[in-house]
């Protein structure tokens, strides 16, 4: 029996619908949007990979969903080569069509947070609100000079710890990636 909380097939597809019209690129707010929606939907493993979701929705292959689950592929796997997806579609021309497809859910500011999570050890600088591409899980800590909060990347998943320092009237923050080095974000 589905809770209060659940989102009926109807009104999932008449706000998702929507974004899917046309052959646009999807914004990080759709992204964001189809993740929120189908957490409503009770599709929490799906909403953790919602640019797969789009790109498998695209090509009328959401069967293939538990696949990717199944063999812990996310979002942050993307972009995918043709040669990788043998695993996933068995057929040629469905893994050449997500190859396709998946330059669609691929943003200016998603690749910004790839390149971050790829590069660990250097410095980034975002020029735009990356907390967008972390949720925070829980306050670590909290002291004189700012707070930690353990954050969950939309993208590979990884759990960071991001400090925020105040320096006067701004605020700095710090991801600490596995290596235990920082990135400004």
């Amino acid at each position: 029996m589905p809770d209060d909380t659940s989102l009926s097939v109807e009104v999932f597809e008449s706000v998702v619908s929507p974004i899917f019209e046309g052959s646009e690129a999807l914004a990080d707010a759709d992204i964001d949007t189809i993740s929120d929606l189908l957490i409503l939907r009770g599709k929490e493993e799906w909403a953790l990979r919602p640019r797969t979701y789009a790109v498998l929705r695209m090509m009328n292959r959401l069967d293939a969903m538990g696949t990717f689950i199944h063999y812990r592929l996310n979002d942050f796997n993307i972009p995918y080569t043709v040669d990788r997806l043998l695993s996933v579609f068995s057929d040629y021309s469905s893994r050449e069509s997500f190859v396709e497809k998946q330059t669609l859910v691929v943003t200016k500011e998603s690749g910004k947070a790839y390149d971050l999570e790829r590069n660990r050890g250097r410095h980034r600088h975002f020029a735009y609100d990356a907390d967008s591409h972390f949720v925070v899980i829980r306050r670590l800590g909290r002291g004189g000079f700012g707070e930690v909060d353990c954050v969950r990347s939309k993208l590979s998943l990884r759990e960071y710890a991001v400090r925020s320092l105040v320096l006067g009237q701004a605020t700095v923050r710090k991801l600490t990636l596995d290596s235990g080095k920082e990135c400004t974000v």
